[in-house]
Formats: structure tokens, sequence, C-alpha cells
């Protein structure tokens, strides 16, 4: 009985090592150090040895547990990026389409709460952005439409007293902007508490 449950264990890692060798189109993946010296950057194209790369690059936390995990395809990012704190918690996930942000992006906080998710659709923000305080109060909401806030535009104090408050109506916008025509924003029209 024993001897079969080894057996069974050893016959899953190695359908796991095999799963994790080859992609669905039969080509290997690769999996690269995010410090080896080879990487250099090129505007947003990564190289690695003069040769645009295609896999993942990886980072660890001091521990030895993932800290970042990101996929190109010739030298430009697509597919999912996480990013973790120590202690395996999500900190990041974000989504790329040949070097476009696209999807649901989402970021946590250390303690677990949500810190912002963001809708993007052909590398610009398209609907809904949102944004938490650590505490788990509203930081901002905003609407976007092809790039362009559109809509409702909301930001709040960490205490809950409103920043801004407006519309984008016709690429016009009305409500409270939560600052003073020509001044900086240290001058706003709100103290901070």
């Amino acid at each position: 009985m024993r001897a079969g449950k080894i057996l069974s264990l050893l016959l899953v890692l190695l359908v796991g090592v095999i799963a994790c060798k080859f992609t669905g189109n039969g080509s290997t993946k690769k999996y690269t150090d995010i410090h080896n010296p080879g990487f250099v950057y090129q505007q947003d194209t990564l190289y690695l040895n003069r040769e645009l790369y295609s896999g993942y690059i990886y980072a660890l936390h001091l521990d030895g547990d993932t800290a970042l995990l990101k996929r190109f395809n010739n030298g430009i990012e697509d597919g999912i990026t996480r990013i973790w704190y120590p202690g395996r918690l999500l900190a990041e996930e974000r989504f790329y389409e040949m070097g476009r942000k696209s999807y649901i992006h989402r970021g946590w906080w250390p303690n677990g709460r949500i810190k912002f998710r963001y809708e993007f659709k052909e590398g610009e923000f398209d609907g809904t952005v949102v944004e938490w305080y650590e505490t788990g109060k509203l930081f901002k909401r905003f609407h976007y439409s092809k790039g362009h806030e559109d809509g409702a535009q909301q930001m709040w104090w960490i205490n809950g007293i409103v920043r801004a408050n407006y519309v984008i109506k016709s690429s016009r916008r009305y409500g409270l902007l939560g600052t003073k025509n020509c001044v900086n924003d240290a001058d706003s029209v709100f103290t901070r508490l």
C-alpha cells in the first residue's frame, strides 16, 4: 500500500514536470531570473543577449518564494504578470496583449484589502478605474472611454470627505474639481485632516 502511494506521487510529479515544460503549441517554456546580466530593455522591448526575449522572467524574495512572474513574447509583455508580497500574498495581477494593457488589472494592500481595480482595452483605460486606501475606504472612482475620462469622476480624502466630484460630458467638465483654477494642488479648497 505504501509503495503504491509513492508510485502515485512520483507519477503525479512526472506529469507535472512534463506539463510545465511544454506550452500548448509545443514550445519549451523558458524561465529566466530578472537579474540576468544579459537582459536589456530598449524602450518597452526586452532583449536577452541581444535577442528578443520570449518566456517568463521571475524574481524571488529572500526566502525563495516568487516575488514576480512576467511573460514576454518576442520581447513584448504578453500574458499575465503577477507580483507577490513576502508570505505568498498576491500584490498585483495585470494582463497584457502584445504589449498593451488589457482586461482587468487588480492590486491588493499587504493586509489583503483591495488596492486598485483598473479596466483596460487596447492599452487604454476603458471602463471603471477604482482605488482604495489601505483602510478599505474609497480613494477614487473614475470612468473612462477609450482612454478619456467620461461620466462621473469622484475622489475622497481618507476621512471620507469629498475631494472631487465632477462629470465629463461631451468633453466638458462639470462639478467640484477639488482645486482652484490657476493654483497648484497645495492651495486646494479643502484642508487635509
